[in-house]
């Protein structure tokens, strides 16, 4: 087996495509990721390391890309909760799980006695931190994009109450959501849009108020912005 470190993040290796999945789903398992989902479809490995906001969890894809050389996995850790500052955490976070891939991919073939076949499966569906098969073995199914409605609606509701300044960010990551969701709904598009129509909204009002500060100062009022 050939094996070399592309960068921090991308690994390539020159075992067949399946079993690259398969070592991919036991690093991440190995790297404490959990419901960790293979999407055949997609060509991706999905997980997550938390499951609700509170945690302030990343959500992990390993994307594989098979080229003449061998096949590509390209590691990616982003935060859940969108905007926020983490300092490179995301960035190490990926490199470690790269480095628990990278030995999973050393130790070679796993037991397949727990493959298990699934539907529709959100990278962070399951609260408990595991999905409720109970299998020990690569889970198959198709991962959903993570769950972006509660910072989304977050974001909305300040900036159509008392922050206008936070509807600009509710209008992007709103959009940036369904996006991502495209067609699928991973369980909360509903509050995405509700979000993101408050973000429209709200921004649509801190434009206005802008508008009456700068005509207010240009006609020598005593403009009050918020």
């Amino acid at each position: 087996m050939t094996l070399q470190r592309l960068s921090p993040t991308q690994i390539l290796t020159d075992v067949p495509l399946e079993a690259a999945r398969e070592a991919v789903w036991y690093g991440l398992r190995d790297a404490g990721v959990s419901n960790v989902v293979i999407d055949r479809d997609k060509n991706v490995v999905v997980g997550s390391t938390g499951a609700s906001l509170s945690t302030y969890g990343q959500n992990i894809t390993a994307t594989l890309v098979t080229r003449a050389e061998g096949v590509s996995i390209t590691l990616k850790s982003e935060a859940q909760v969108q905007g926020s500052i983490d300092f490179g955490k995301s960035k190490r976070h990926a490199k470690s799980v790269a480095d628990a891939v990278e030995n999973s991919l050393r130790q070679g073939e796993r037991p397949r006695e727990a493959v298990v076949e699934t539907g529709p499966l959100a990278p962070i569906a399951a609260p408990t931190g595991e999905l409720a098969t109970g299998a020990s073995g690569p889970i198959y199914g198709v991962a959903l994009p993570p769950k972006r409605g509660t910072v989304v609606l977050i974001y909305g509701l300040l900036g159509i109450s008392c922050c206008q300044i936070a509807a600009p960010f509710a209008w992007f990551y709103g959009s940036r959501a369904l996006r991502e969701y495209g067609v699928s709904d991973p369980g909360d598009k509903t509050i995405v849009r509700i979000g993101w129509v408050l973000g429209i909204l709200g921004t649509i009002v801190l434009v206005a108020r802008l508008g009456f500060y700068a005509y207010s100062f240009a006609t020598g009022g005593q403009p009050t912005l918020f």
